[in-house]
């Protein structure tokens, strides 16, 4: 699988969770649980959070890196380090 169909694949998976997710939040809103009690309101609000960091995430897979790592120079960078240390 190329890197193009696993960002798809991560976005796929990560609407359909939170799809699901907000069905079982809406579930949990709409239940009378008796002597339990949680924030409904902030519950929502989590839920939405949630999904718009996954969001954010999922923009930083899409976009190309802002810089290519010179792997050549940190290797002797490293090098360097090592000789100094010994």
């Amino acid at each position: 699988m190329d890197y193009t169909e696993f960002v798809k694949n991560v976005e796929e998976f990560g609407e359909r969770f939170f799809e699901n997710m907000m069905k079982q939040v809406q579930n949990g809103m709409g239940k009378d649980w008796e002597d339990v009690k949680f924030d409904k309101k902030n519950l929502l609000q989590e839920q939405q959070e949630r999904l718009r960091e996954f969001r954010e995430e999922l923009k930083l897979l899409k976009n190309p890196p802002v810089d290519e790592t010179n792997w050549k120079e940190l290797e002797n960078l490293f090098d360097q380090m090592k000789k100094e240390i010994r």
